[in-house]
C-alpha cells in the first residue's frame, strides 16, 4: 500500500469505503490491510474518516471490482456530477 493522499485514486474507476472498529486512524488502515490482505485483488487506501470515537472508514480503490453484496462493509463509492 503506498501512502495515504498520494495517489491518483480520483480517475480509478473501483472505488470503495469499508466500515472498521478501531482505536485509531492508524489502526484503521491496518485492519483495512488486514482485511485484503492477497495478492488476487490489489487494493490501496487514499482517506480515512472517524465517524465516532471506534468507527472509521477507509476509502480506496481496488484493481478489480468487489461483490458488496458478499461485503456488506464495504460500500462503493458513486461518482457524483457537479
Amino acid at each position: 500500500m503506498s501512502v495515504i493522499g498520494f495517489t491518483d485514486h480520483p480517475t480509478r474507476e473501483n472505488r470503495y469505503e469499508i466500515i472498521v472498529t478501531a482505536e485509531s486512524d492508524v489502526y484503521a488502515v491496518v485492519a483495512f490491510n488486514e482485511a485484503f490482505d492477497d495478492d488476487e485483488n490489489y487494493t490501496e487506501a487514499y482517506d480515512v474518516h472517524q465517524y465516532d470515537s471506534e468507527t472509521f472508514g477507509v476509502f480506496f480503490w481496488s484493481e478489480d471490482p468487489i461483490d458488496t453484496d458478499e461485503e456488506p462493509l464495504v460500500l462503493p463509492i458513486e461518482e457524483v456530477e457537479a
